[in-house]
């Protein structure tokens, strides 16, 4: 038997487990999915031991597929290390933390944030067609795909109906998450995600965020920090003058627990 920990980070639903004693097996996805499903949560996490980190995060969409990062999810289990177990993070204050793909620096308190590592093939495709309507666009990967546009109104659209064409285009190897976003105020916007895996729209996303906040960085040459209005609440990204050291940020709440 294994204790669940229901935790919602800015809307974005997740279950966590203590998997330092390999009692789970992520790769069990038809188990995790219908873990997902009856519980409503856009994803599982598992924190489990690696060599020379502080702990791996095992990321699993609510499909029960693996996918390579998480912003909110890497948030999440930094609070659920430093509250739930206990651990100490480093002397800079951080927890080092092994993905599929990388390193990433997570800092449980003051404000609790993420340093997002992986940020490239900017601009590698082009995605304006994708969404003709929108005043900009701008495609980016922040761990995992995304494509960003820039639109006037982000609470008309209808995500279900226009998004899954952009996200399965075939100019993505493994498709692309998909955000809208709309300029709400001075270095602010207001943002909707839908996320692959998930296959629908997500109250929050931090990969989507990152990415939507490097967007307006380079199409809007916004500077040092955006501030990103979600429907399920805000998220902060900074950055430096050359869009590196960048720090996801935003709230993360312990809904309840239960045994599986």
């Amino acid at each position: 038997m294994a204790t669940a920990f229901s935790y919602s980070a800015t809307g974005n639903t997740f279950l966590v487990f203590d998997n330092r004693q390999l009692e789970l097996d992520p790769n069990d996805s038809k188990k995790w999915n219908q873990l997902a499903v009856k519980h409503h949560v856009d994803g599982i996490l598992f924190l489990q031991n690696f060599k020379n980190f502080d702990y791996e995060m095992v990321y699993l969409n609510a499909d029960g597929h693996k996918e390579v990062m998480c912003g909110n999810g890497m948030r999440t289990l930094g609070q659920f290390a430093f509250l739930q177990l206990g651990l100490k993070p480093g002397a800079d204050q951080c927890y080092k933390v092994k993905t599929a793909n990388g390193s990433y620096r997570v800092r449980p308190i003051d404000p609790l944030s993420v340093e997002m590592s992986e940020i490239f093939d900017e601009q590698k495709i082009n995605v304006s067609d994708l969404y003709p309507n929108a005043k900009k666009s701008f495609y980016i990967n922040t761990g995992v795909p995304h494509s960003i546009f820039e639109v006037d109104n982000v609470k008309v659209i209808d995500l279900a109906k226009v998004a899954p064409a952009i996200r399965h285009d075939t100019r993505f190897e493994k498709g692309s998450n998909v955000n809208f976003f709309k300029v709400i105020g001075f270095n602010e916007v207001e943002m909707r995600t839908f996320e692959r895996g998930v296959e629908g729209e997500t109250k929050s996303c931090g990969t989507g965020a990152t990415a939507t906040a490097l967007a307006c960085a380079r199409l809007l040459g916004w500077t040092e920090r955006v501030r990103l209005n979600t429907p399920g609440g805000i998220l902060d990204v900074s950055f430096d003058e050359n869009l590196k050291n960048v720090w996801l940020a935003g709230a993360v709440t312990l809904v309840g627990q239960f045994s599986i």
